[in-house]
């Protein structure tokens, strides 16, 4: 009859010393779980991305940027020839998908005249802005609905919980930001718009103050 012993890490054995249930497998049993806790923890991360993003970082505007009118005929053509949207939220997430579509982020020099940019192709957070600023501008005017919403181009600050994060480099590139707000003129509500963080990380709608 064979000898069953116990070990001092619960494994058990045979006299021969051959372990049937050692550490190793203990091991892999606990990190099984635990790949699999994070693997659920960052499918949440992504899919709620935008509102831990809002819920955690907000928006400073400090001034309002120039605002470009459409020169270029075939950007104007292109604008004109959009799906006319049923409503303001519509507008903006479709000026979002045009303005990503139209550009590639980048943090060297660029245009930031949106006449240009529709040719440059490239642009850092100055140029998605005006991009996505004259853009909206025109499908609220395609809608008829320029008269009840103005979009803005702004530069400001981000906080993250109240910390600046523009303190946390001396690079002249990241000492402000630049983004948009859409208001209804109506009733006084505000729509804060990032371009750029939307085409980076999916993230559009961002909060304000």
């Amino acid at each position: 009859m064979r000898r069953w012993t116990r070990d001092l890490v619960g494994s058990l054995t045979v006299d021969s010393g051959q372990s049937v249930c050692g550490l190793p497998t203990v091991i892999f049993a606990f990190m099984k779980k635990w790949i699999k806790i994070g693997f659920v923890l960052l499918l949440l991360l992504v899919l709620f991305r935008g509102w831990l993003f809002r819920l955690v970082v907000t928006y400073y505007p400090i001034s309002a940027q120039q605002n470009y009118s459409v020169s270029d005929k075939k950007l104007e053509e292109l604008l004109d020839n959009q799906p006319i949207g049923s409503n303001v939220e519509n507008i903006i997430e479709q000026s979002l998908r045009l303005t990503a579509n139209q550009l590639r982020f980048t943090s060297g020099k660029n245009f930031t005249d949106p006449n240009q940019l529709f040719y440059s192709k490239t642009a850092h957070c100055v140029g998605y802005a005006a991009f996505f600023n004259i853009t909206c501008q025109a499908l609220l005017r395609n809608a008829k609905l320029e008269n009840q919403f103005r979009v803005k181009h702004l530069r400001g600050k981000l906080t993250l919980l109240g910390f600046d994060l523009h303190r946390l480099t001396n690079s002249p590139f990241f000492r402000d930001h630049d983004f948009n707000v859409v208001e209804d003129l109506q009733t006084g509500k505000k729509i804060y718009v990032d371009a750029s963080l939307q085409d980076v990380l999916g993230i559009g709608y961002v909060h304000g103050e």
